[in-house]
């Protein structure tokens, strides 16, 4: 009667300590990182492919030393509890806190954003056309010549633009290059000029585009001209464009940055519930 009242009691404090310790409940070594991995290895052996997953996850920002010092009791089950609760607890309050500084900024934000686009939609009235290789005196070097019409209310001092190149009556492109105009007395509002650019004397990279074979073999050359927005510059050299903010782009990357990893902890906790 002795012999089996000590295998029941035996088996009750087995059960008590859930199977053992065997799977996400098995206490792993703190005696050496040989031991440790050692232990982990066994506990594996007896988890879900799932509870491996999340157990990985759990330490994935944590080096031995760290979990250590922060676990005293070691076990896959505990250290995926806390470090989803954590996570869940911390992602959970940054969204509250991006969210209201969001909310309080949004105002102030939705002004710039609207200047940005209506600065941005004034200089696209800036265009350049009729576009040609043309000889450059004295030399008669390479150049490009096209006219400039200042479509915008403001008057400008340089324009970078974005050149497409169409040959033999092509109505796509993957060919392109970008060139500068400088106006050393200013292009003013409403103002047109047609504008040489030699592209040897300056450096351009459509000075390599357009003296590939394929260009100089064309039996046509058509140009389109796009400018670049950003580098519009006044009479005084100051740029115009005021970029539209970026805040609420950063407010939704973070926040789904925050959500995903939520979500991920979450993952983590279901697998050893």
């Amino acid at each position: 009667m002795r012999t089996g009242f000590r295998i029941a009691v035996s088996l009750a404090l087995c059960l008590a300590l859930v199977a053992c310790g065997r799977g996400v409940d098995k206490t792993l070594s703190r005696d050496s990182d040989w031991d440790y991995h050692r232990s982990l290895d066994d506990a594996f052996k007896d988890m879900k492919p799932e509870q491996q997953q999340a157990y990985n996850w759990a330490v994935s920002n944590l080096t031995l030393d760290q979990l250590l010092a922060k676990y005293h009791t070691l076990t896959p089950r505990k250290v995926i509890e806390q470090e989803a609760d954590e996570t869940i607890q911390a992602g959970k309050q940054n969204i509250e806190n991006q969210t209201a500084s969001y909310e309080k900024d949004a105002p102030q934000l939705k002004l710039a954003y609207d200047r940005s686009k209506v600065l941005g939609a004034e200089l696209e009235k800036i265009n350049g056309s009729n576009g040609a290789i043309v000889k450059v005196p004295p030399f008669d070097s390479k150049g490009v010549q096209f006219k400039i019409q200042n479509g915008s209310r403001f008057g400008i001092s340089f324009v970078s633009w974005n050149v497409s190149v169409f040959l033999n009556g092509e109505t796509s492109s993957e060919r392109g290059c970008s060139l500068d105009s400088v106006f050393l007395n200013g292009l003013p509002a409403g103002g047109s000029t047609v504008y040489t650019y030699d592209l040897f004397a300056s450096g351009s990279d459509c000075a390599g585009l357009l003296n590939t074979p394929e260009v100089l073999r064309a039996k046509s050359i058509s140009l389109q001209f796009a400018p670049s927005i950003s580098s519009v510059e006044d009479f005084n050299r100051n740029e115009i464009y005021v970029p539209s903010p970026t805040e609420a782009q950063d407010f939704q990357n973070a926040v789904k940055a925050d959500k995903d990893a939520v979500a991920a902890a979450e993952d983590a906790k279901a697998s050893i519930q």
